[in-house]
């Protein structure tokens, strides 16, 4: 079989800076005088990612990691990326003759050329750090059923909305075991929980009954804080997705079905509308479409919004009811630029980048602040859902530890919490 492979593309840069990596290789060369060896026995296949312009890959096709190049400053020119008989590979311009005319065996199956997504780094494989790693549902201390949120606490304990078993769930550091937190009796559709800062308040958001509830110091007995009912009035909520508390105390909730935003003061009956309209939904930067969760940088003035239905995040300044789309915005689907039904958000101040929980393409998504494009960085990124440890199933939140080392991910689908070590 001739497995030659000559790849023309018209690139408008040439200097060429690696992004990412390719399985059993070093850096790959930017010139045919100095080609990379391969460490592989000739199993490499070659694909291409032309989503951009100026952006392209080569792929190892047992793991599928890749080492992606971004093009920068010069002016057009067109190159030809080569994989010869002994596994070098390296660009070279085309006006250099090059004899296609050799042999390339290999017992590697034959390649597709369609990559759903254009920028993904080699996908990390997870630990099954809670839960079933076979992606098993189970209603014992040690199992979970659904799970929609965690939160990392700052003893990298775990706080668990274990959903369909209608309860919170507190975990120690490296336990398998869980001790239930809330409820006493009775369903709690819990999809976010955090600690105060004493430790001794629990709050939790019950979906269903659109309620803020608090826990005391180890009761499982329940107090309402705000939004005794469902409904669209300012006292009420409508099965609010998320929320996060400020450094005052004050709460800021994704009121999911109502399509806004709502900032509840300390003691507060009554809450305030910062975006969106009471139950009507747009995909303007003023209107939501079932947000599901919000990040405060409160440093910067600024929150986020897991635009859920809109497949976007949003930026809000405090003062301004009018949004910026930051990541996503261009449609549901697995491209690059794009998000499908993103539930979850994280997002690291040490360099300004987010973390989505891209739900329906069951990827992980890092997207940094201002940029086009997002790279995947657990999960498939053409949207397989799937068991495997570098997989994912509808993953509902993501965020990290204190130190921003590990990230951690409720693979709602696979009934598990994962940790991916980014480092």
């Amino acid at each position: 079989m001739n497995f030659w492979i000559l790849l023309s593309l018209t690139l408008h840069h040439t200097c060429s800076v690696p992004i990412g990596y390719i399985a059993f290789a070093s850096l790959v060369s930017t010139n045919s005088s100095q080609p990379t060896t391969m460490n592989g026995t000739g199993e490499e296949c070659v694909c291409i990612m032309l989503f951009s312009s100026n952006l392209f890959a080569i792929n190892s096709f047992f793991n599928n990691t890749c080492q992606l190049f971004s093009n920068a400053n010069i002016a057009s020119t067109t190159f030809t990326l080569v994989i010869d008989p002994n596994s070098r590979v390296f660009y070279r311009d085309e006006a250099i003759f090059y004899d296609d005319g050799e042999e390339y065996t290999t017992n590697t199956p034959e390649m597709t050329t369609t990559v759903p997504c254009a920028l993904v780094n080699p996908p990390l494989m997870g630990t099954t750090i809670f839960g079933l790693e076979n992606g098993t549902s189970g209603s014992s201390l040690s199992t979970l059923k659904a799970p929609w949120g965690i939160t990392v606490n700052s003893d990298d304990s775990l706080l668990i909305g274990d959903n369909t078993n209608n309860r919170v769930l507190y975990v120690a550091p490296n336990a398998t075991t869980g001790q239930k937190v809330a409820p006493s009796s009775g369903s709690l559709y819990a999809r976010r929980a955090y600690f105060d800062s004493s430790y001794l308040n629990l709050y939790v958001v019950d979906c269903d009954r659109c309620q803020m509830t608090r826990y005391f110091n180890g009761s499982l007995t329940k107090t309402i804080v705000f939004s005794p009912s469902c409904g669209t009035n300012l006292t009420q909520t409508g099965k609010s997705a998320s929320f996060v508390i400020d450094s005052n105390g004050s709460f800021y909730v994704a009121d999911n079905v109502n399509h806004r935003i709502m900032l509840w003061p300390v003691n507060a009956t009554v809450g305030i509308i910062l975006a969106g309209e009471t139950n009507i939904s747009g995909n303007d930067t003023q209107h939501f479409r079932n947000p599901q969760d919000i990040v405060l940088d409160e440093l910067a003035g600024v929150y986020y919004v897991a635009d859920t239905n809109n497949h976007r995040i949003l930026r809000f300044f405090m003062n301004s009811s009018d949004g910026t789309v930051v990541a996503g915005g261009n449609g549901a689907g697995t491209a690059s630029n794009q998000l499908y039904s993103p539930c979850g958000l994280y997002f690291s101040k040490k360099n300004n980048t987010f973390y989505i929980a891209d739900t329906s393409n069951h990827r992980i998504v890092r997207w940094c602040l201002g940029c086009s494009e997002g790279v995947t960085v657990a999960g498939s990124c053409n949207g397989a859902s799937g068991t495997s440890a570098y997989q994912l199933a509808a993953p509902t939140t993501v965020t990290m530890d204190k130190t921003e080392s590990y990230l951690y991910v409720a693979d709602r689908g696979n009934n598990r919490i994962q940790r991916f070590d980014i480092n």
